[in-house]
């Protein structure tokens, strides 16, 4: 009996890691994209949408905020070395890509920023398209996912590497593209016809996220809580806001999720303005239509806001 029991379990665990080994095998069969962080994984996952063998993995996962400080881990090194291709949003956002290409230097990088109109960091004022001199970078804003035909250029820009990168499913990825562009521009026109009315309203935000969407769909931003060095704004600071939200009647002052901050609630308090939350789109569900979704939620706090 004994003998018997050993027998069954013995064959029961072979057959547990004979199914393990082929799903590891399977596994790594698998071609890895690997994104930087949550908007272009969103976007990726529609453009290989249904194709068979290739696995979207998100580098730095669901954060709060931006990567600019982020610092690349043991385990993200282990998984860019497997990656056949790393997505990232370029412009300045991710600074660990000097390090990416130095110990992993024959990963391509998709930089998908390539052909968009940058905005000057921190002044508002548009800069001529940008060199891509890694010099540079620092003095753009690198948020531009946040307006939809930015978005629309980002898109054609992994779609590119990614059918050069995988010949095979180039037709896919092509249909992929055009059905979520289409989406895409839908979304451009909805946001654009209901904000038609609020063109030119002045607003403040939390800090320069938010500068591409105000430019893109005709909103002023007067100016921006956070400071240079992700700091609170100094007292002098504050009672300067105060001063420009009254002179001009400034209807919304905008935070983000993770806000932490004082000088919102002081401001509230001080001049009456009302707070309200956006979210950048630097976390969320995994879901294909959540860049969408994240929009359309974003647009309904903007106009009651500004109602």
């Amino acid at each position: 009996m004994k003998k018997r029991l050993f027998s069954i379990i013995l064959c029961m665990i072979l057959i547990f890691s004979f199914g393990c080994n082929k799903k590891a095998e399977k596994d790594k069969e698998k071609i890895k994209i690997v994104t930087s962080f949550y908007p272009m994984y969103i976007f990726t996952i529609n453009l290989t949408d249904g194709i068979d063998g290739i696995e979207v993995q998100n580098l730095t996962q669901q954060i709060d905020g931006c990567i600019h400080n982020y610092q690349l881990l043991p385990n993200d090194m282990v998984t860019l070395n497997n990656a056949t291709l790393l997505v990232t949003n370029g412009a300045g956002m991710e600074p660990f890509l000097d390090k990416v290409s130095k110990q992993i230097p024959n990963l391509p990088i998709v930089d998908a920023s390539k052909g968009v109109k940058l905005l000057g960091s921190n002044n508002h004022h548009d800069s001529d398209e940008h060199s891509h001199d890694d010099k540079h970078e620092h003095e753009y804003n690198s948020h531009i996912w946040l307006s939809v035909p930015n978005a629309i250029v980002q898109v054609e820009n992994i779609a590119t590497a990614l059918k050069t990168a995988l010949p095979n499913d180039s037709e896919k990825i092509e249909n992929n593209k055009q059905e979520y562009i289409k989406r895409l521009n839908a979304l451009d026109s909805q946001i654009k016809g209901e904000l038609e009315n609020y063109k030119g309203t002045p607003i403040i935000t939390f800090h320069e996220a938010y500068d591409y969407f105000a430019s893109e769909y005709g909103l002023l931003i007067i100016g921006s809580l956070e400071t240079d060095h992700g700091e609170e704004p100094s007292a002098k600071q504050i009672a300067s806001f105060t001063k420009t939200i009254n002179e001009f009647k400034i209807p919304a002052l905008f935070v983000e999720p993770e806000y932490k901050g004082t000088s919102a609630n002081i401001l509230a308090s001080e001049t009456g303005i009302k707070v309200y939350t956006l979210n950048p789109i630097t976390s969320g569900q995994n879901s294909l239509t959540a860049y969408e979704d994240i929009m359309k939620s974003n647009l309904s706090v903007i106009k009651e806001a500004l109602e």
